[in-house]
């Protein structure tokens, strides 16, 4: 079924795309490692996940620009919990006044705007919301999103496991979507491990339905990091062939600063992270506001990527 998907989209090459190389090895030695030759003038933004709402102030305050709400410990798209989704839904809803992580619910729930003195009378103070997106877990288990999701841009579906009529199932979930762009499809890049459909026939879905994003991203955590299971000659053909497809391309898996450095000059849309963002790299832990103003100082300031604070460092 999924070869009839592919065969249906003429803009989707049958055989791998071409990969400019800077040495004269052939592309299909991949074992020999060439270096690619990198995008220029491409910063991808910064996605960081969070599990709860301090995780989430936190982020915020620290001036990243996209924020996903999951619960790693359920696995590469646990489902947040609900009555996080739900009082983050109605602290919003009372108003955003960009409160620090120690007032959040506090601050949230008071209808005037926070000022400050100026030569010239009090400035309200109202920083935007980032970009919002959530993971809703994979999609031979649910059908429905989370009571309070409606606020979130972006709702991530894995296909792990998925059955012969899951193109059917997509479909269905952009009944409750407000938008066709609203849904992300996640390829794994342990496909043998997560039973998944192949990254072209996924990223042919996504175009056939007008999706926004494609995720790339690993099914087995605690493990192997995304660059163990496919090389960057294959990622460069995937975000090449994302792009030709209208589509915008996020990489993530288990990340770390030595995979950032690597993956930013292929050109991707999106870098997302959770472990390198926490204390210890452990991504069932909490937050580290080191590293995630290291990261933000990555992506926004255009530091060099080797200032990332090593993974090796207890935070």
């Amino acid at each position: 079924m999924l070869d009839t998907i592919v065969s249906h989209f003429p803009t989707v090459p049958a055989t791998r795309m071409n990969v400019k190389l800077t040495s004269s090895e052939s592309k299909s030695d991949e074992k020999a490692s060439p270096r690619l030759e990198p995008i220029p003038n491409t910063i991808p933004e910064l996605l960081v996940s969070v599990e709860t709402l301090s995780e989430f102030q936190l982020a915020h305050e620290l001036g990243v620009g996209w924020i996903d709400f999951k619960n790693p410990k359920a696995g590469s798209l646990g489902r947040p919990e609900e009555r996080v989704v739900q009082e983050f839904d109605r602290l919003i809803g009372l108003g955003w006044n960009g409160a620090n992580a120690y007032g959040f619910a506090k601050e949230l729930s008071s209808p005037e705007p926070r000022s400050t003195s100026q030569p010239n009378g009090p400035i309200h103070a109202h920083p935007p919301l980032p970009r919002l997106s959530m993971a809703l877990g994979e999609l031979n288990e649910y059908r429905q999103p989370i009571a309070g999701s409606a606020r979130f841009g972006h709702w991530k579906i894995g296909l792990s496991n998925h059955g012969a009529d899951w193109t059917e199932r997509v479909s269905e979930w952009l009944n409750v979507c407000s938008s066709n762009r609203q849904l992300i499809l996640v390829y794994y890049a342990d496909e043998n491990l997560a039973k998944c459909p192949s990254f072209e026939a996924i990223a042919s879905w996504s175009h056939r339905l007008g999706l926004e994003y494609i995720l790339v991203d690993t099914w087995q955590k605690g493990g192997k990091r995304l660059t163990d299971w496919v090389s960057e000659v294959r990622l460069r053909e995937w975000i090449e062939l994302s792009h030709h497809l209208g589509l915008k391309i996020s990489l993530a898996g288990s990340l770390s600063e030595e995979d950032i450095n690597a993956l930013v000059p292929l050109g991707p849309d999106v870098i997302a992270v959770r472990s390198v963002a926490c204390r210890n790299g452990d991504r069932n832990g909490m937050l580290c506001p080191i590293r995630v103003q290291h990261l933000v100082d990555l992506f926004t300031k255009s530091l060099p990527l080797s200032q990332l604070a090593p993974t090796t460092v207890k935070l």
